[in-house]
Order: structure tokens, then C-alpha cells, then sequence
């Protein structure tokens, strides 16, 4: 799924940019290049999005990151081991939606969302 969702970015930025049906056509070849699947030709917009939720994806990533990155700084690198950590998890979880995530990780590290920690995490995947 995110491989999907990451080879699609430059053809959702470019559609909403450009708006072309041609860059919208681009989109088979470059899935499939991706991501090594055929993506069929004809469907190039079924998966187009009026709302541009992908920036939402990102948001996301981004949280999870600097809320990975946090519970390392708190609890050491083997932190999904610790029961405090499961705690902390657990009263997140318990909120459910009721907070943004900007909220919820200003409360919890004092931070708003930084795609940078996110970047950083990707060029150390990608080496």
C-alpha cells in the first residue's frame, strides 16, 4: 500500500498542478515502473482524489515518526519492550479521534508535525 501511495505522489502533485489528462496518463507507466505491477492503462483515473487525501497520508507518516522518534527518546531504543511505553500507547489510543494529531503531539512533545524527522527516516532507508 505505500509503495503504491509513494509512487503515486509525483502523479497526484502533478495532476492538481498541471490538471492534464496526459499527466494523468503518465500515471500507468510510472506505477508500474514503480512499484513493478501493471497498473492498466484505462484506470489511470480511478485512483484520483478530489481532496488531495495523500497530503493527509503524509501528515500522518509524519506524526507516526515523530512519535516513533519520541518514544525513543524516552524510553530507549527498545521501547516497544517497555511496559511505561504500552502505557503511554494505550492512553493515546484510548483518545481515539478526539484530537488533531498536531494537538495530540504538541501535548505529547511539546512539537508541531515536522516532515523533516519523516525525510530523515526515508534517506536512512534508502541510504
Amino acid at each position: 500500500m505505500s509503495q503504491t501511495r509513494t509512487a503515486s505522489a509525483p502523479f497526484r502533485v502533478g495532476t492538481f498542478r498541471i490538471g492534464s489528462i496526459c499527466s494523468c496518463r503518465r500515471r500507468s507507466f510510472g506505477d508500474t515502473a514503480s512499484v513493478g505491477v501493471a497498473y492498466p492503462r484505462g484506470d489511470y483515473l480511478e485512483d484520483v482524489d478530489g481532496g488531495f487525501y495523500c497530503t493527509c497520508y503524509l501528515r500522518a507518516w509524519a506524526f507516526e515518526a515523530q512519535l516513533r522518534d519520541h518514544l525513543r527518546t524516552e524510553f530507549g531504543s527498545d521501547w516497544f519492550r517497555r511496559r511505561a511505553a504500552g502505557d503511554l500507547l494505550r492512553e493515546l489510543w484510548s483518545l481515539g479521534q478526539s484530537q488533531r494529531a498536531d494537538d495530540l503531539l504538541r501535548e505529547l512533545t511539546g512539537e508541531p508535525i515536522r516532515f523533516e524527522v519523516l525525510a530523515d527516516e526515508a534517506r536512512a532507508v534508502l541510504g
